[in-house]
């Protein structure tokens, strides 16, 4: 299970018991069933607050659409979003709160992880733990994302005495704490780095404090416990970028200029020395950590002095008397150490970060150029879980992870164009034409062919990148490469093509002018940048960061280098089919047979959804059609079918069965009028 996030309100109404009833309506309504319609009144009824208008704004996000799985109350007798709104209204007006009392959680799972049955029991512990067991609660399941995850909305009014209930000091970690409790109970895979998990029914604290009883949380103290090493943040901020944290530079270097050093001006002069300046901030005081960042701009950190426990704002205090209110300019920046002192960790990090951002980026993508289904939430979630980093050790003995692109298209069939880089700064422009209509939504424009022959099929422009959907030949291949043309990209990657359609898509690339690339070269931007000199025909060269032409190439840079190329293991892919084929030969019964095959399986498909079949029996059913597309597919290939020929033969069916329907339809008119006789 992943992190347990508080939103709280950052701005308050000025008449308390409006604002609150304002904020309890707009986040069931959200909650429940996502309605943006009436969050959008809440707005409007809390004087544009803050919190709604971050909460809508983040919802209405590039066409971004709420999946509302699941849902419960807890103490409301009404489940219908307008009465529970009602209802918690008139407790609040009762109370008269002078503080906001309206909470929203929100808990997630991992990646391919499911609440399922344990949704209920989850809420219920979450609540207990928190003492609000008896206060109303909205929650619902959300699966708009990879990550499922509900969002709880409490009331802290207790339903039996009416007043309010005091949350608790730290009710964030009382919430993780919870959370290893269910994770016990359901089997959920703890977070890494977690600090809290039960063992023989107790709860332990860093794998050796305990806690108390793991099924007792009123006798857990409600209290902050520092960490012993560095907090998670610093963590993820050194497994990003392969460097020390400015955390661990201060827990490194400041004690021992504290020990030797009795005056603070000796001291101050010290830690400057360190690229270190020590200031007072709010009721603490602050380490302001200057280091020098990869193209030599300084960058600052603050790390708060309770970090070195021994040396807390008030042991300063004691030793040196009052610190110093600002922080100077005169310091110098600190190159920050690789972590345990390998030159290959930063280039690691940097490498990893590429691959995730990547990922995620295509995962959205996708996401939005797919109809929302849940065989498309199972197909992303399958496809994230095949694309894993590999380790450090794997990494630097030649390991590489396998390509989004073609593990997507081995999940889903979706064709995966990119711009040099996979870069996302590119803005879609409609760019419509005789073949194509063109439709905006969003940040994303979708163009469809004017006279699909053998099935629908779409090509979508996300700016710097281009993902096809369903049938491409020719001219789906020339329109994706002309909209990278017409934004002046000279280098595209492609993913999920077969070797003819690679081959021909280089050709039209190379017509405007492009150098296409397989998507798996783009493993080699960690590296450096990916360069492709004009009349290299294709060649592929990288060279050195700009100002890095000096470094020596390691041994280990040249293992990099001389990876092979990843590759998916047994795809089993399903792409959609041709609808264009140049070529002169006719279709024979072998593509009759595949064609009958294709049209049944898409007949199928078509009459479960008329029926109302469930997600799951529409995705086994499309991916039989899928299947049966790829069959014929590579029918159409190996026999160099022509786009004239499809057409003869799509026209003679259509006259075929529109004469047995007439028929039919004759048949059964004569029937009927001899019944009425």
């Amino acid at each position: 299970m992943t992190v347990v996030f508080k939103a709280n309100r950052r701005g308050q109404s000025s008449a308390m018991v409006e604002g609150l009833r304002g904020k309890a309506a707009g986040l069931i309504h959200y909650a429940w069933r996502a309605d943006l319609r009436a969050l959008a009144s809440a707005l409007m009824e809390t004087a544009i607050d803050p919190y709604h208008a971050d909460l809508l704004r983040y919802i209405k996000r590039d066409a971004h659409k709420e999946e509302v799985a699941a849902t419960l109350t807890r103490n409301l007798r009404s489940d219908e979003p307008p009465l529970m709104a009602e209802e918690m209204g008139a407790l609040i007006e009762e109370a008269q709160p002078t503080t906001d009392i309206v909470e929203h959680y929100i808990v997630s799972l991992k990646e391919g992880e499911r609440f399922g049955d344990d949704l209920h029991g989850t809420v219920d512990a979450l609540l207990k733990g928190l003492g609000l067991q008896n206060c109303p609660a909205v929650a619902a399941l959300h699966r708009d994302t990879d990550n499922e995850h509900f969002h709880l909305v409490v009331l802290r009014i207790d339903i039996h005495s009416g007043e309010i209930v005091d949350p608790l000091k730290y009710d964030i970690i009382r919430a993780h704490q919870m959370l290893a409790v269910i994770e016990a109970r359901t089997g959920w895979s703890r977070e890494a780095n977690a600090r809290w998990q039960v063992r023989e029914g107790r709860l332990l604290l860093d794998d050796q404090t305990d806690i108390g009883a793991a099924n007792d949380p009123s006798s857990w103290p409600d209290k902050y416990f520092p960490p012993n090493d560095l907090s998670s943040g610093a963590r993820n901020k050194e497994a990003k970028t392969g460097v020390e944290s400015a955390e661990r530079i201060v827990r490194r270097i400041v004690p021992g200029l504290i020990e030797s050093n009795e005056r603070l001006p000796d001291l101050l002069v010290a830690l400057r020395k360190e690229g270190i300046e020590l200031s007072t901030k709010g009721s603490g005081a602050v380490y302001r950590v200057t280091t020098t960042g990869d193209t030599g701009e300084d960058r600052e950190e603050f790390v708060r002095c309770s970090v070195i426990r021994k040396w807390s704002y008030g042991k300063l205090r004691e030793k040196y008397g009052d610190l110093p209110g600002e922080i100077g300019k005169d310091v110098r920046a600190r190159v920050p150490r690789p972590i345990n002192g390998d030159s290959d960790r930063p280039r690691y990090a940097l490498a990893r970060e590429q691959y995730r951002e990547r990922l995620n980026s295509i995962s959205r993508d996708i996401r939005m150029a797919f109809p929302r289904t849940a065989a498309l939430n199972e197909a992303i979630i399958s496809s994230r879980s095949a694309c894993s980093f590999p380790s450090f050790d794997a990494w630097r003995q030649g390991g590489v992870p396998a390509d989004p692109g073609e593990v997507f298209f081995a999940n889903l069939g979706a064709k995966v164009f990119e711009a040099k880089g996979g870069s996302q700064s590119s803005q879609a422009k409609r760019q419509s034409d005789t073949h194509f209509v063109a439709s905006r939504s969003g940040r994303r424009i979708t163009y469809r062919r004017r006279d699909a022959i053998l099935g629908p099929g779409q090509i979508v422009d996300f700016g710097g990148r281009v993902i096809l959907v369903g049938p491409v030949g020719d001219t789906e291949l020339n329109k994706t490469i002309a909209l990278f043309a017409v934004r002046g990209d000279k280098v595209v990657s492609a993913s999920g093509l077969i070797k003819a359609e690679m081959k021909a898509a280089k050709r039209i690339a190379a017509s405007y002018g492009i150098t296409l690339i397989d998507s798996n070269k783009i493993n080699l931007i960690a590296d450096g940048v990916l360069d492709v000199p004009e009349n290299a025909g294709g060649t592929l060269q990288v060279q050195p960061k700009p100002g890095g032409s000096a470094k020596p190439e390691t041994s280990a840079m040249r293992r990099h280098h001389d990876r092979p190329t990843p590759r998916v293991a047994d795809p089993e892919p399903a792409p959609p089919l041709h609808s264009q084929r140049v070529g002169s030969s006719r279709p024979t019964d072998a593509v009759a047979m595949a064609t009958d095959a294709w049209r049944e399986a898409e007949n199928a498909v078509a009459a479960a959804r008329e029926e109302g079949a469930s997600a799951a029996a529409l995705g086994q059913l499309g991916r039989m059609r899928d299947r049966q597309a790829w069959v014929l597919q590579r029918q159409l290939l190996s026999e160099d079918v022509s786009t004239s020929d499809l057409v003869r033969v799509e026209k003679q069916r259509l006259a075929t069965q529109a004469e047995r329907h007439k028929e039919r339809l004759n048949a059964n008119t004569a029937f009927h009028a001899g019944i009425s006789r």
